[in-house]
């Protein structure tokens, strides 16, 4: 419930800037993080990135290249030794060109 009216809220703002002149690109692309973060992280994952969630560990100290490679293949960079043992997330083709973005609002939370 929390992950839908997340969704719907970023959806709503996003509608409401287009209409008005848009947001800066950075601000895009921060609400488009948090967007994916939240519709495909959320499930393993904490809602926030500084906490390890039920599957899957803390990502704010987790290297760039580690989300590129891990989240679009399902596997981790040669020489990365992981947070966890378990081998249970899937693959995320989807996000190939988009794993920046979530890593940058990953980055982002204080």
């Amino acid at each position: 419930m929390l992950r839908l009216l997340s969704i719907l809220v970023v959806f709503l703002a996003l509608t409401q800037c287009v209409k008005a002149g848009g947001f800066p690109t950075d601000q895009v692309q921060h609400l488009e993080g948090k967007r994916l973060y939240v519709l495909h992280c959320t499930r393993c994952h904490n809602a926030n990135p500084r906490n390890a969630g039920s599957i899957g560990p803390e990502l704010y100290t987790t290297p760039s290249n580690v989300f590129r490679t891990k989240v679009p293949t399902g596997t981790y960079p040669s020489g990365y030794t992981p947070k966890r043992r378990t081998k249970i997330m899937p693959k995320f083709k989807g996000l190939t060109n988009k794993t920046d973005l979530i890593y940058n609002y990953v980055r982002s939370i204080k």
